[in-house]
């Protein structure tokens, strides 16, 4: 009987042992995924105020990009307005105001575009035969030429018929590309949508401006898309200002062959009525050159000569 109570105090002191292990060991594991859990928080709140610290950056450089635009556009429109006020040909003024510009520089930290309306052909208002005409100046392929005047027209008209070599909303479906408007264009950024005028460069000749084409600025492909100017008193005139000579287009007629003289009086009137050797607006899209300047920092404004002052007729942020 003396020897039996050992035993059990033994097993009592083994059990309560295992028992203090497994609490101690639970507590450890219970303290080890709690400091888990904060250490993911901690985490979670760390990285999500870092990224509305670099969304508040990105918007106050935003706004700084934008502001730095809008002062330069202020600049440019001031420019241009005291030129044609101090000039005594404001005239003269007028019609080289790009060269005014870019050559007086702007601002520090802006770039300029400036381009004259009338430059190019309206792309809404030219018909099948025109846009054939125009494409065809270009010296490309008569495929070429046949393909991206169907897709253009498709592009404008407001039905779903597929033209011969055009293209609908199921090409462009197919394509992952966007559907046609089948209404006028309304950018001339929006060219470059078009099936087949993806990299054609058509920005130097076609335009969504509607108004009277320039002649002295306008390119032999831009011209042509007139009826009653060919190509041969296209790029009589064309040649007429390389040289510095003042553009009449009557002058320049006179000086073409018969049958170029001929067709250019046969549609005189409607000629007269959709050219002009003055820019009756010009385009300007001042960029900042801050680092977010590509969303930011742009501005597009129109400018009109009115006597002589520069009338802005349209402000925008692109």
């Amino acid at each position: 009987m003396g020897w039996s109570a050992p035993p059990r105090v033994a097993v009592r002191c083994w059990r309560s042992t295992s028992g203090g292990l497994r609490r101690r060991g639970f507590a450890l594991l219970a303290v080890l995924w709690t400091l888990t859990g904060i250490a993911a928080l901690v985490l979670t709140v760390t990285l999500g105020a870092r990224t509305s610290t670099r969304v508040a950056e990105n918007r106050i450089a935003g706004a700084r990009a934008g502001w730095h635009a809008e002062g330069c556009a202020a600049m440019v429109r001031a420019r241009a307005d005291s030129a044609l006020v101090a000039s005594e040909h404001p005239a003269r003024v007028w019609l080289n105001l790009d060269s005014l510009l870019t050559s007086s520089g702007v601002r520090d930290g802006c770039t300029l575009q400036v381009r004259a309306h009338g430059a190019t052909a309206d792309i809404n208002r030219l018909g099948e035969a025109q846009l054939r005409s125009l494409l065809g100046a270009l010296g490309r392929s008569r495929a070429w030429r046949d393909s991206l005047t169907d897709a253009i027209l498709d592009w404008r008209d407001p039905d779903g018929a597929v033209r011969a070599h055009g293209a609908e909303a199921e090409w462009y479906d197919a394509a992952v590309r966007p559907r046609p408007r089948n209404a006028p264009f309304a950018s001339t950024r929006e060219i470059a949508l078009v099936r087949g005028a993806e990299a054609a460069g058509l920005d130097s000749v076609l335009g969504a401006d509607s108004g009277r084409v320039l002649l002295t600025r306008a390119p032999v492909a831009a011209l042509v898309a007139i009826d009653g100017i060919d190509e041969e008193l296209a790029r009589a005139i064309v040649a007429a200002r390389v040289r510095g000579d003042t553009v009449g287009i009557d002058a320049v007629a006179a000086t073409v062959s018969p049958w170029s003289g001929a067709a250019f009086l046969r549609n005189r009137l409607d000629v007269m009525r959709r050219v002009t050797n003055t820019p009756e607006r010009w385009a300007v899209v001042v960029r900042s050159t801050q680092p977010v300047a590509e969303w930011a920092g742009v501005i597009k404004l129109t400018l009109a000569r009115h006597n002589t002052r520069a009338a802005v007729v349209e402000w925008r942020r692109r």
